[in-house]
Formats: structure tokens, sequence, C-alpha cells
């Protein structure tokens, strides 16, 4: 070979270099998701690498040159896809046949089969990178090349055996290396991406998992919190009535009290045990909700006498704080008869009540419910403090309260409205509320209205 020819493949070699910092710079970092604009640019890119390499090739004959577009176009193929490779052979064979001479034909279709070579290399054989990598460059630069060779076909026939014999030599020990070269370059910046990305979601899985411990350090120290203040109010509010029930029982042990005090003592001492059970209902039903034993008990249940029992129970303790209660039906005694759990709806709806009662320092409460579909939609709005906005998709966990000091007179065990939530869902239902804090709040809680008949 002329030194001319080995001036050439050194200039093919740098712009060939230039190729491969293409694929590492522009194409890879957007391998998963390339879009249609990326696509084209980098055709275009690899279009114009090709005719700079034809604008440096080396010369055989006058008109018929060579250079190392067949390499690049078999590659792009492999590596970039259909799009870019198109684009870029359309602009190859549109400046070859621009150049002319005897080679004309015969270089347009060189440009046509190599890329087309690699495109079809990628669509049937896509896993072809977790073999052998190095067999199969080989084999797709021996293919390329040998249909470059036959391609000589298309010169004139003077020229055809001169030019055959003339590279067969160079193809062989230029071209298929430099193919194997070339592909083993984009291997390994494609595996220097892959490590980057591992590194990356190495790093990002480390974030996140810091992150959770975070959040769950926090979840944690929530969580003692809560039930800090939870035994701290399950112990003043098992004391609280105890003292009632204890202190008013060693009153009634004088024989001096008249009448009214002894029913005003009783009176005392009922009310104390009526917390106390209700609280000890309370820890028993969140024991089984824990502990997955609670189950439905679906039978005929008439909604408008579950409410009158309702009323008829905290009436007293709401017009003592100088609340009004009011009960509102909106379907006959028939209608409003459904299957469901009679215990649950009256305790879940007497939660709510005692609620309402418990935050509200004057002004009305309303309970009832309306029927909406296929659903009964229970409802208690009050008056009361109201509910902050921050705290209002808390609520409904267990433990938690608005304010959990015991010196505040609304001090409870913070489990009514967890059990509320509980109950609701195991009817098939769900549970909401709208409060502004300062004004009131409405609770809800939906039940299926099968009915029973």
């Amino acid at each position: 070979m002329s030194g001319s020819i080995f001036v050439g493949l050194l200039q093919n070699t740098a712009i060939l270099l230039a190729f491969g910092l293409l694929y590492d710079n522009l194409w890879i970092n957007r391998l998963e998701h390339p879009n249609l604009r990326i696509k084209i640019i980098s055709g275009v890119l690899i279009g114009t690498i090709g005719i700079v390499l034809m604008l440096t090739p080396w010369t055989m004959i006058p008109g018929i040159v060579f250079d190392t577009r067949s390499v690049m176009l078999s590659i792009a193929g492999l590596f970039f896809g259909a799009i870019p490779t198109v684009v870029a052979m359309i602009m190859d064979i549109a400046f070859r046949a621009i150049i002319g001479g005897g080679g004309q034909l015969m270089g347009m279709v060189v440009i046509l089969l190599s890329g087309t070579t690699g495109i079809l290399w990628r669509l049937y054989r896509p896993h072809w990178m977790k073999g052998n990598r190095n067999l199969e460059l080989l084999l797709l630069g021996i293919t390329v090349h040998a249909l470059m060779l036959a391609s000589t076909v298309l010169l004139p026939s003077e020229l055809k055996m001169g030019i055959f014999e003339a590279i067969l030599i160079p193809m062989v020990l230029v071209y298929i290396p430099a193919e194997l070269l070339l592909g083993r370059l984009l291997v390994s910046q494609y595996e220097n991406w892959k490590t980057r990305l591992a590194r990356e979601e190495l790093l990002k899985s480390e974030q996140r998992l810091i992150s959770d411990l975070v959040k769950a350090k926090e979840k944690a120290e929530e969580s003692d919190r809560l039930k800090s203040a939870f035994l701290a109010n399950l112990s003043h509010e098992i004391h609280t009535p105890m003292n009632g029930i204890l202190g008013f029982a060693e009153i009634l042990q004088n024989p001096n009290i008249n009448g009214d005090e002894m029913k005003e003592y009783l009176g005392v001492i009922r009310e104390s045990g009526t917390r106390m059970l209700d609280i000890i209902h309370d820890l028993i039903a969140v024991s089984k909700l824990e502990t997955g034993q609670v189950n439905i008990r679906a039978a005929s249940v008439n909604v408008n006498a579950i409410l009158d029992e309702i009323y008829n129970r905290y009436s007293s303790p709401s017009e003592i704080k100088g609340l009004q209660l009011i009960v509102r039906k909106n379907l006959s005694d028939k209608e409003c008869t459904i299957t469901s759990d009679k215990e649950k709806i009256h305790s879940a709806l007497s939660n709510l009540v005692k609620n309402a009662i418990k935050y509200s320092n004057e002004g009305v409460i309303e309970f009832g419910y309306v029927k909406k579909g296929r659903y009964l939609e229970f409802f208690v709005k009050d008056q009361g403090i109201g509910i902050p906005a921050d705290k209002q998709a808390a609520i409904f966990d267990r433990f938690v309260q608005v304010n959990t000091s015991i010196s505040t007179a609304n001090a409870g065990t913070g489990l009514g409205l967890s059990i509320t939530k509980a109950y609701a869902k195991l009817l098939g239902g769900a549970v909401s509320v709208t409060s502004e804090e300062g004004k009131g709040s409405t609770f809800y809680f939906t039940v299926p209205a099968w009915s029973a008949s």
C-alpha cells in the first residue's frame, strides 16, 4: 500500500474516534428513552461524519476512492438503530452521488448495504452483547465487507478484477479489525454507562434507605410519644370515674344523707360506672381489632332505633353541658331497615356523638343519616373546637388526639375514632371529616344500605 493509503487510514481512524465520542456524549445518556429529535440529530451527525470520511479517502485510481464509511455505518446500525442510520445513509448516498466517478454506483450500494446490515444485525440478534461480543463484531465485519467485495461487480468491467485484488488485503487487515475495534470501543462506553447508572441507582437507594430510616425513626418516636400520652390519659380516665365511684360510695355510708342527696350521688356513681365501661369496651375493641378477632354479625337492623337509643343515652350529658342534641331521621322505620351489624353501627355512631359532646362547649349537635345511592351516610355535626387542618388526616389513627394533654377537660384514650374507622371499613364503608378550627366539625361514615326485606 502506498503512503497516501496509510495517511488516509490514519485520518479515517481519527474520524472514527469522533464517531465514538458522538455515541458516548450524545446518544448513550439517552439510550433508554431517545426521542425522535435526538434520533434525527444523531443521524445527521453520523451522516456528517460519513461525508468527512469520504472527503479524506485514499485513492486507488481516479474516481475509485475508499474510506471506512462501511465500518462506521454498520456499527451505527448496530448501536444507534434504524432511524439515525437511515438518516445518515440518505445523506451519505446523496453526497456519494455528487462525487461521481467510476465507483459511484458501488459506493452508493456499499453505503446502503453497510447501514442495512448493521440495522438487521441489531434487529435479529438483539442479545448479541450478552454472548461472545468479539465473535459477533468479527462476524458483522466479515459480513459487511464480504458484501463490499461483492459490490465490485458494479464497477466498470475493465476495473473489477484489479480493484478486487487491490482492496482484498486492506479489507482483511484494516476494515474487519477496524470493525472489531470500533465495536469494542462502543461496548466499553456502554458498559461504563451501565456502571455509572448502577452507581447512581445505588446512591439513590442509599439515600432512599436513609430517608426511610429517618421517617421510621420519626414515626417510632411519634408512636412512643402517642402511646405515652395514651397511657397517661388512660390512667387519668380510669382514676377519675374510680374516684367518683369510691368517693360517693363512701359518702353514701353516712346515715344522715337525705333522699335527694342519695339520688344525686347514685347518679354520679352510675355515670362514673358507665364511663368506666366505655373505656373497658374501647380497650377490648382495639385489642380484638389488633388481633383480627372481630367478625361481622349481619342481621336485620333498624337504623332509626339505633338513633333513638343513642339520643336517649346522650341527651342528658349534652344538656348538662348546655348543648342541644338533635337527631335527624330521613327514612321511615320500614325503609331504614337494612342488613348489617347493629353493634358496630351503634358503637361507631356513639363514638362520634361522644366526641362531639366532649369537644363542644355550646351550640347544637346534630346526628343522623341520609341515603346516598347504595349507602347510608351517617353524620355527626357539632359547633365545637374543630380540628386543625394538619391533624385531620391523623385523627383516625390509634392514640391520636387533637390535644394530648391530660390537664385538658377533653382528655381521653384517643381510641374512639380509630374504632369507628375500623368498623366502617369492616362494614364495607369509610370515614371522613370536614372541620374548621374554632367553628366545629362534621364526621361521616358510610355503610352499605342493603335492605333486610
